[in-house]
């Protein structure tokens, strides 16, 4: 049964617009609930909900079904291929001029899509308008009431700007002209991780524009079991970092006097892909052996780039040798 709040193409200014707001899931039903319940507590309901499993089984299945019955979403299956894939799955199916994405295990507050769609205007560049978040640990304690970067506006950055930082603008706390979106091909599926990242800079790329609003919009769950402390996380690093390396040694940005390592790369993942091989150091075993390839991979390509300082190729020789030449379990840390 759906809430009868408004609904429909709502209306901002001269401007109409539609809402989809789309839910990935696997394996989690308690909290899918959560998450579709705080959809249909909004003060503006959106014109369509879509949920996408991502083959979490035949018992997830059924129960999802009735799910779908009990609150009206639609409701779609793919093969297991990962929270991106799902969304853009999604987004597929979606009918409307907007779109919003709810993870499972986070949730919307009450005005989040209305703050959004009140902000929206009609600068034809205009890709994405985001807010602010809480944070909650796994048991419902509100912990962080703002995760804003003081450092950061999103209206006045370039493209170097977003490779440089990790810009913390998740896709629960955004909402997405779905032109635009599909225009730079969503989110990339080989990305379980960074993600958010790569479409904003993809977006950036192509000339399109954000802006921000100082209300809180999502309750965001830290997640201990969550791909943010996995292996696919670092999996996704080393991707995104070769996707922006690839970008910045093109020979444009040579005649700049960019230097991709020294300006941009360094300071973005170093630190993160020690940290990681530091972690699983000592247990060793197929992870470290992954975080290891990709750091003896991100050093060579460091090394072999032009323009570094005496103390970034002495950091890069020193990582490639401390951590890349030891098998795993053998590193005391």
């Amino acid at each position: 049964m759906l809430i009868t709040r408004t609904q429909g193409a709502s209306k901002v200014g001269f401007l109409s617009y539609s809402v989809s707001v789309i839910l990935p899931h696997y394996k989690d039903l308690i909290g899918l609930e959560k998450a579709i319940k705080s959809v249909y507590a909004q003060s503006v309901l959106p014109n369509q909900v879509i949920v996408v499993d991502d083959d979490s089984g035949p018992e997830d299945w059924a129960s999802l079904e009735k799910l779908s019955n009990q609150y009206g979403f639609e409701l779609y299956h793919q093969s297991n291929q990962g929270q991106s894939a799902a969304r853009n799955f999604g987004v597929t199916k979606s009918n409307s001029t907007h779109i919003c994405f709810l993870d499972q295990d986070d949730l919307f507050l009450e005005n989040h899509i209305k703050d959004l769609l009140e902000a929206w205007d009609d600068n034809p560049r205009l890709a994405f308008v985001y807010g602010d978040t809480w944070r909650q640990s796994e048991n419902g304690e509100v912990y962080v009431r703002t995760t804003y970067r003081t450092d950061f506006d999103i209206e006045t950055v370039d493209v170097f700007d977003l490779a440089r930082r990790d810009i913390l603008i998740t896709p629960g706390m955004t909402m997405y002209s779905q032109e635009h979106f599909l225009e730079v091909g969503g989110f990339d599926p080989s990305l379980r991780g960074y993600e958010d990242d790569d479409l904003l800079f993809r977006l950036a790329v192509k000339g399109y524009s954000g802006k921000r609003i100082t209300n809180a919009v999502l309750i965001w769950t830290l997640n201990l079991t969550s791909t943010s402390f996995s292996i696919s996380m670092q999996r996704s690093r080393d991707i995104y970092f070769r996707k922006l390396h690839a970008f910045f040694t093109q020979p444009f940005f040579a005649g700049m006097g960019l230097s991709p390592f020294r300006d941009i790369l360094i300071g973005r993942f170093y630190k993160q892909m020690m940290n990681d091989a530091i972690r699983l150091a000592k247990s060793g075993g197929s992870d470290f052996a992954v975080v290891q390839q990709n750091l003896r991979t991100f050093c060579e390509l460091g090394l072999a780039s032009r323009g570094l300082s005496s103390k970034q190729r002495r950091s890069l020789k020193f990582s490639k040798f401390a951590i890349t030449s030891f098998p795993p379990n053998t590193i005391q840390i």
